[in-house]
């Protein structure tokens, strides 16, 4: 699907935010979303940014083995993301979310997101672990294509941790910028910020409130978790397979989340 459309990763790393929502829109169906987390892996197509960790690692490193990990894709309305763009202050580059939620039996310990956009002319992908109750727990760097001068330190991407959404959580404020790079800082807070808006919104609906039903045996083991790959109680739930690095299958579910609200949110 991803060849037929014409596009390559090098055309996922040139596009802008809106052309990459489009695309994000026309592959979300059938193994669309399969396609855009091979992208950020690093598997479709040659790979000329510098890539230090993949989707599959990061997640890894965000949760212990105990944990069992749901990934949930959310459909969001017009006046959702306009909600989410005037709290955030920095627009989402799409209407479809995809997070990974971890869960410790059917305790909640936090939500992985990440976030790919354009830095100054080349493109970046990271992840923001966010704690159940809305605070950042971590930001890592999957990929980061600009040169390296340009590249926010793992000193400065701390500064970020147990920050909620708040006023002080912007350059200058309780941010501190990066001498030199200002626009990788912006890039950066502003994707921490449009990420904490979409967490407090689906948190706030209850899109969190109760892990997946049904047994977790039939996904491959990480300790004592795994990825949840049983069916739920109604037919959002689908099976699909992500490609690792490695070649092999990770059989995985997706809980499509339809639109959470009509007028306004949360």
């Amino acid at each position: 699907m991803w060849r037929e459309a014409g596009w390559t990763s090098s055309t996922w790393r040139s596009a802008t935010c809106s052309e990459r929502g489009i695309m994000q829109d026309q592959l979300v169906g059938g193994l669309g979303v399969v396609l855009l987390a091979t992208l950020l892996a690093g598997v479709v197509g040659p790979v000329d940014a510098r890539v230090y960790l993949t989707q599959q690692e990061a997640i890894e490193k965000a949760f212990p083995e105990t944990v069992t990990v749901e990934r949930v894709t959310v459909f969001l309305t017009e006046s959702e993301t306009a909600w989410i763009d005037s709290v955030a202050g920095t627009s989402l580059a799409s209407k479809i979310a995809i997070c990974y939620a971890g869960w410790d039996a059917d305790t909640l310990v936090g939500v992985a997101y990440f976030d790919v956009h354009i830095v100054r002319t080349l493109s970046e992908a990271i992840m923001i672990l966010v704690r159940p109750g809305g605070k950042v727990e971590r930001v890592d760097i999957l990929s980061f294509d600009e040169p390296e001068d340009y590249l926010p330190s793992a000193q400065w991407l701390r500064q970020f941790e147990g920050h909620p959404l708040e006023h002080d959580l912007a350059l200058k404020r309780g941010i501190r910028a990066i001498t030199g790079a200002t626009l990788s800082a912006r890039a950066v807070t502003d994707a921490v910020r449009r990420t904490l808006a979409l967490h407090q919104l689906l948190r706030e609906k209850g899109r969190f409130d109760s892990a997946p039903e049904g047994d977790s045996g039939s996904g491959p083991p990480r300790g004592g978790g795994g990825f949840r790959s049983s069916r739920g109680r109604d037919d959002s739930w689908r099976g699909h397979s992500v490609i690792r690095e490695n070649g092999d299958s990770l059989f995985t579910l997706t809980r499509t989340v339809p639109a959470i609200c009509g007028e306004g949110a949360p």
